[in-house]
C-alpha cells in the first residue's frame, strides 16, 4: 500500500522563485548557450522540478541532459520539453531516476501516476488531496473548490492503469472561480507540448494512441488516428484540461474499422 499527500498552491504546484540575477535576452546569447537558458527558463523546469538536480549542456544543438530526478514523470516531461525546444537537433539522457522505484501496477506505482495526473489537469484545483492506494482501490481524501472539480478528479483516477476502482471522499469547501494556469507563470510552448505528450501517455484510454503534437501560443494541434468518435472526444476534453491549453485543434482521424 502507498499514501501520497499533494499540496497544491494556486491549483496543483508550489513554483520556487528563480534565482534573482538578470538572465541574457535569448538573441544576446549563442545558439548553444540560448538552448541551455531557454531548457532552464521552461515552464517544466519551473514547475517540476524545482526540487530535482538536473543540468543541461548543449554542443552544436544536441542536448545532454544529466542528473537525478524524483520521479519517471519528471524525467519525460524534461525530455520532452527538451525535444520541442527550436533549434533543438538531438537529446540524450543520462539522467537517473533517485530512489528505488515501484513495480508496474503495484499500488505505490498507481500513486504516483494519479499523483502525476493531478500535478498536469488545470481544473484539479484540490488543496491537500490525499492519494491512498490498496490492492489497486485508489482513496481521494482532502478538498475541491467545485463538484465539477470533484467529479474531474474521479474520472481522471479512473483512467489510469491498474486502478480498479476509486472512492472520492474529497469535501467541497468553497466555490471558486477556475483559471487556466498557474498565475504569474506562463506555460511555454515546449513544456505545454510535453504536459500534452505524458497526460496522453499516462491516461490508460490514450496511452496507446500514435499522435502528432503541435502547441503554438497555447493552441495544441493534433494529429493521428483514433479507434472511435468516443476517443476522439476522450482525447480533446483530456487535452483541453492540461493547464496552459488555450485551444484544442483535434485533426485525429477516426480510423476506418475492417468489415468481418
Amino acid at each position: 500500500m502507498r499514501s501520497i499527500t499533494l499540496n497544491f498552491a494556486f491549483g496543483f504546484i508550489t513554483c520556487v522563485a528563480m534565482p534573482s540575477t538578470p538572465s541574457p535576452p535569448n538573441q544576446m546569447l549563442g545558439s548553444d548557450a540560448r538552448i541551455e537558458h531557454l531548457v532552464r527558463d521552461s515552464y517544466t523546469f519551473k514547475a517540476f522540478l524545482n526540487e530535482d538536480d538536473i543540468r543541461a549542456n548543449c554542443t552544436g544543438g544536441v542536448v545532454t541532459l544529466t542528473g537525478t530526478v524524483a520521479h519517471e514523470y519528471h524525467k519525460q516531461l524534461i525530455l520532452e520539453t527538451t525535444v520541442g525546444i527550436p533549434g533543438v537537433r538531438g537529446v540524450t539522457s543520462r539522467l537517473i531516476l533517485a530512489g528505488d522505484q515501484p513495480l508496474a501496477c503495484s499500488d505505490h506505482w498507481i500513486t504516483m501516476r494519479v499523483e502525476a495526473i493531478l500535478f498536469l489537469h488545470k481544473y484539479i484545483r484540490a488543496s491537500g488531496v490525499h492519494v491512498f492506494t490498496e490492492s489497486g482501490l485508489v482513496t481521494l481524501t482532502g478538498t475541491a473548490n467545485t463538484e465539477i472539480q470533484k467529479q474531474l478528479v474521479t474520472d481522471w483516477a479512473k483512467d489510469i492503469e491498474g486502478v480498479e476502482e476509486v472512492l472520492n471522499h474529497l469535501v467541497v469547501a468553497r466555490p471558486e472561480t477556475v483559471h487556466r494556469m498557474v498565475q504569474g507563470l506562463p506555460v511555454d510552448d515546449a513544456s505545454l507540448r510535453a504536459q500534452v505528450k505524458v497526460a496522453l501517455l499516462y491516461h490508460k484510454s490514450t496511452h496507446l494512441l500514435t499522435s502528432h503534437v503541435v502547441s503554438q501560443g497555447g493552441v495544441v494541434t493534433l494529429s493521428g488516428e483514433v479507434e472511435s468518435g468516443a476517443q476522439y472526444d476522450q482525447v480533446s476534453r483530456l487535452v483541453d484540461n492540461i493547464h496552459g491549453v488555450a485551444w484544442v485543434n483535434n485533426r485525429m482521424t477516426v480510423r476506418e474499422q475492417k468489415r468481418p
